[in-house]
């Protein structure tokens, strides 16, 4: 038998220390990673005789199950799956630290941590994952009913990752054990997670240099006392984007988020909060609490019964508003309006339409978009956005608008009359015009019996150049192709059909195809702009005009 024939045989021939060395010096295939099963019908019935026999690199399958008081200290390099593995303490633990006591890199993914608990003399501070070194991912993995969810020690070399996991009911109810509990490691980073029913401590507490957390949920629930939905009482780089807080009747503390309460801060310490949603159950509340007096940034939230968004030095950026008017409503059925939203900005967003009564000003509407996805440029009924918003009665003949964005771009009114089988551009701005380097919704050729769209390029330069445009999916944002007009003097100008751009860059639109978004790339010194035909009344129509949208 040659050594590199089996590796996991060879190992058990040679003894993991002879074998470790033939890996760094002999042969190196004997390094390749092995996977170890365990459950109660394998040779290996537990976590912790999978970890013993695992060498640097492997990955352990736990069989679904329940897996009673299996504690096991992880010391090189390993990944642990188990899709319906629950390991459960039903006593103090052993080893006073963790069902998983981590010492190296590890990865865990879709396993239950239950009942983590030491005793008060130990500390109080059991947990399902007690990180000491190396860098921790989990995964998929739910947290429940344990002193700290999970617990990580002061390491700068260290990062600690959460994605799409669970935590419910974590904490000790003495304040000092939390859903998470992460010391200053280098980064913490949590995204697509949910903490709820949190006892007396915060769902996520941070000491990390770097803290992120994206679209996630901390929620008290109907009977959860959590102090702070995130403390980060060291401050340090902290970016919250995409989170729904809600702060329920029996939370021991007003605030939701805290930053910096501890002092002591981080060399370099910055927060933003953006693009959250802040839902108050209790008489006072405060959002955000900046106990430092580094100015922090809240954009494009809401908050809802919060006495006070924010509390100390900071910023609330406002979006800009822009108005539009004579939006026909929908008992106008030959007078169809229709609002356009063109996403330019590097984030996906919303805007947010309030519809006034054209004549007494009332409010009459109030409707949030879906999130418009970067470079996508969906456009909405105004029967649609009346439906959405259950608005049925007292529909006046017109709107007045105002559009509150959360992305930057660009927005269009487009009315439709049937009778006429024309398509018309009303969009008027109380700001600037959108600079027409930009088109958005532009028709392809699948529209060309009753509305071909053609594109004119304008050299507004000193010297020939030819345009180089991206065409993007109107409603998805996706880059189609590149078109490259023909040379053009200066203050040369071409008008090219859409048909042809199709043609020459071998675009077939297909039935989810029907308008594109173009928008100049590079440094052509120059301009676009939309020229649509109504076939029935025979006129040429402009629909360039669009109006900026700025996000805060």
């Amino acid at each position: 038998m040659s050594l590199s024939t089996n590796t996991s045989t060879n190992c058990a021939i040679l003894g993991r220390v002879i074998c470790a060395a033939a890996c760094m010096i002999i042969v190196p295939s004997l390094c390749v990673a092995s996977d170890i099963r365990v459950g109660a019908t394998r040779t290996l019935k537990t976590l912790a005789a999978g970890v013993s026999s695992a060498k640097a690199g492997d990955r352990i399958i736990l069989d679904p199950g329940i897996y009673l008081d299996d504690i096991a200290t992880i010391s090189q390099a390993l990944t642990i799956d188990g899709a319906g593995a629950v390991l459960r303490a039903t006593k103090a633990l052993s080893d006073r630290k963790g069902i998983l006591v981590v010492n190296a890199d590890l990865t865990v993914n879709n396993v239950t941590f239950d009942g983590a608990q030491v005793t008060d003399a130990d500390g109080k501070n059991g947990a399902g994952i007690r990180m000491q070194a190396g860098n921790l991912v989990v995964d998929g993995c739910t947290f429940i009913n344990n002193q700290d969810g999970i617990l990580a020690n002061p390491n700068a070399d260290s990062t600690v990752t959460i994605r799409r996991s669970t935590f419910t009911g974590n904490g000790a109810g003495d304040g000092y054990t939390h859903g998470i509990y992460i010391n200053a490691v280098s980064q913490l980073t949590v995204t697509d997670s949910v903490f709820s029913s949190t006892r007396t401590g915060h769902d996520i507490k941070s000491r990390a240099l770097k803290t992120t957390i994206r679209n996630t949920v901390l929620d008290d629930g109907v009977t959860g006392t959590s102090s702070y939905a995130v403390d980060m009482p060291n401050g340090g780089v902290a970016v919250l984007d995409g989170l729904r807080i809600t702060q329920g009747p029996h939370t021991s503390n007003t605030v939701m988020i805290a930053y910096g309460a501890e002092g002591n801060l981080h060399p370099t310490s910055s927060l933003a909060v953006a693009n959250s949603t802040f839902i108050n159950l209790i008489p006072t509340s405060t959002g955000v609490y900046n106990f430092t007096d580094i100015p922090v940034k809240l954009s494009g939230n809401t908050f809802q019964n919060v006495s006070q968004p924010l509390r100390g030095v900071g910023k609330i950026a406002e979006a800009v508003a822009i108005r539009d008017s004579a939006i026909a409503s929908s008992v106008q059925p030959d007078a169809l309006s229709y609002l356009r939203f063109y996403n330019a900005g590097p984030n996906p967003g919303t805007v947010e339409v309030r519809l006034y009564n054209g004549v007494s000003g009332e409010e009459v509407v109030h409707w949030t978009s879906p999130k418009i996805p970067v470079g996508a440029a969906p456009q909405y009924a105004v029967a649609e956005i009346e439906a959405a918003a259950a608005q049925n009665n007292n529909k006046p003949a017109f709107y007045t608008a105002t559009v509150t964005p959360q992305i930057n771009g660009a927005f269009q009114h487009i009315l439709y009359q049937p009778s006429a089988g024309a398509l018309t551009n009303l969009t008027s701005c109380d700001t600037t015009p959108d600079e027409t380097i930009r088109l958005m919704d532009v028709h392809s050729s699948l529209l060309d019996r009753d509305f071909p769209s053609a594109v004119m390029v304008y050299n507004g330069g000193p010297v020939a150049a030819a345009a180089q445009i991206g065409v993007y999916d109107a409603d998805t944002g996706a880059k189609v192709a590149s078109y490259t007009s023909p040379t053009l003097p200066p203050s040369g100008q071409i008008v090219v059909a859409v048909a042809a751009i199709e043609a020459a860059t071998r675009i077939s639109p297909g039935p989810d195809t029907p308008r594109y978004n173009l928008a100049v790339e590079g440094d052509f010194r120059g301009t676009l702009r939309h020229l649509l035909t109504n076939r029935r009344p025979a006129i040429m129509t402009d629909v360039t005009t669009a109006c900026v949208l700025t996000a805060p």
